[in-house]
């Protein structure tokens, strides 16, 4: 990172990125290579950053936080300091120039970008504008344990960022190592040795595997529940509606929500594109917990309410959403026993339960604290001091800890042994996330426990198949595991019409 000034540190998570990277800063300050810089950072890790700084190097620090007024007397002063930890949102545009741009130009030497993967999307305004502001400082770090999260162009969009002359034009980048349909979707991934050669100068990486003697053994288990009668009725209703709207996008049925590339302007197709991700949306809900749907119905009815679903709204005006789902909790049921279980067999045992539904963590709250058992909650909604708070709890007074995928980063739980998925994400970078929160050097388990709760014969099954699809194109490309002689990795996974006309 010293010697080169640009680099992508791709450490597995837990595997100490920050800690390079301030040893890194450090070093070149005392070069006298660098006097200030920014420190780019989701807004659940700005303290984290702040305070592994104060700890570890005892250099002046500022978080630009607050109004707007404060931000620009934060960002006038930035020199004064080493290190400024500041959101990506900050880098949101006006006439094109963001205000980091007009009053840190040309002052600063360095910007280490954490979770890299906020500028996946090299359309997105924030994206573009951090890389112009970036571009020609000396020294530019990208950190991110998995770089590639859903799909290989995201690791083009960091490379933008770190060194854009790696992998060149766009254009070139796509003709060279993805193969695509006639629709524009990847079918087959090639040439992959030869990315992994232009890679190698610019890209530190060590992998879990790289380091797993250091880490607990995971032990990966899935536990399947049937969809209730009533539930599973609605459920299937929402599955023909789903391919009514997916044949009227296209004949051939050839989108697919999750793995589309690209970001299409065409506003009829961003109009089809939202009908099917609010109809599953509705299948999700309906597979944690059906009241999830009629709350949120009952929130997009209410005029002074800014949440809800239309489509959910729509189901329960054509009665399809009745009292009678309410008592639909097989899911729930069968999570909480898992809870009491786990908590019930050893008194060291500790369970983490992600959903990414909030309404969901208040339901399985109540019905876990009527087995007697205390609860902490970590959501979007939860501030620093809120987020410090029920941490400190859940390791000195709760076993329990329940959280959206606001706490999948920046949370440490080595002494938790059990993390449950209560629902999955759509992405594979978010579920590493969470696998990361108890996979750790720092873990003081042997083994910790990764379990998933699926419904069956649901939209449930295709994402647990995407994760795994996904995984596998991440390794690929960062790590060279493409399983072919020939640098080529082909792509399984059907289509989502498929996938829902044959379940």
């Amino acid at each position: 990172m010293i010697e080169r000034g640009n680099q992508l540190l791709a450490l597995v998570m837990g595997a100490g990125k920050t800690l390079t990277a301030l040893a890194t800063i450090e070093t070149l300050h005392r070069m006298g290579e660098v006097s200030c810089g920014l420190v780019i950072v989701p807004n659940t890790l700005k303290y984290q950053w702040y305070d592994e700084i104060t700890d570890k190097t005892g250099a002046p620090v500022q978080i630009i936080d607050g109004d707007l007024a404060n931000k620009q007397f934060q960002l006038k002063h930035a020199t004064r300091f080493r290190y400024n930890v500041i959101n990506p949102d900050v880098f949101s545009t006006k006439n094109g120039t963001s205000m980091v741009h007009y009053f840190l130009d040309g002052k600063i030497q360095f910007v280490v970008l954490d979770e890299a993967t906020v500028i996946k999307s090299f359309k997105a305004k924030r994206s573009r504008a951090i890389k112009a502001f970036a571009r020609d400082l000396p020294y530019r770090f990208a950190l991110s344990g998995q770089p590639v999260e859903n799909r290989p162009e995201e690791l083009f969009s960091i490379m933008e960022f770190v060194d854009p002359s790696v992998l060149g034009d766009f254009k070139m980048f796509d003709r060279t190592f993805i193969l695509r349909d006639n629709y524009g979707r990847p079918k087959r991934y090639r040439n992959l040795d030869v990315l992994k050669r232009a890679m190698a100068p610019v890209m530190y990486r060590k992998s879990r595997k790289d380091i797993e003697q250091y880490l607990p053994k995971i032990i990966t288990t899935h536990v399947t529940v049937d969809l209730p009668a009533v539930s599973r009725r609605l459920y299937d209703f929402v599955v023909s509606d789903t391919l009514a709207v997916l044949e009227m996008m296209s004949p051939s049925g050839g989108f697919d929500l999750a793995a589309h590339y690209g970001d299409d302007d065409d506003t009829e197709s961003g109009k089809f594109k939202g009908e099917i991700m609010s109809r599953v949306l509705a299948m999700r809900m309906i597979c944690d917990h059906p009241a999830l749907l009629m709350t949120s119905a009952s929130q997009f009815d209410d005029p002074e309410s800014s949440k809800g679903s239309r489509y959910a709204s729509s189901l329960k005006a054509e009665g399809l959403i009745t009292d009678a789902l309410l008592a639909e909790d097989a899911k729930l049921k069968t999570t909480v026993e898992l809870v009491d279980e786990i908590l019930s067999e050893h008194p060291q045992n500790r369970v983490v339960v992600f959903s990414f539904f909030k309404p969901m963590l208040a339901m399985l709250g109540r019905a876990i604290q009527k087995q007697k058992h205390r609860v902490a909650y970590i959501t979007g909604d939860v501030d620093a001091h809120g987020r410090a708070q029920a941490l400190d709890a859940f390791k000195k007074q709760t076993r329990v800890l329940l959280s959206s995928d606001a706490g999948q980063y920046g949370v440490d739980l080595p002494h938790v042994n059990y993390l449950i998925s209560y629902d999955l994400p759509w992405s594979a970078g978010a579920y590493a996330q969470r696998v990361a929160r108890i996979d750790r050097i720092s873990s003081v388990w042997p083994h910790v426990n990764v379990i998933s709760v699926l419904t069956q014969g649901t939209i449930e099954e295709r994402q647990y198949e995407m994760l795994e699809q996904k995984r596998l194109v991440a390794e690929a490309f960062i790590d060279g595991r493409h399983r072919d002689t020939k640098g080529g990795f082909t792509l399984s996974l059907d289509t989502l019409r498929r996938f829902l006309q044959e379940h």
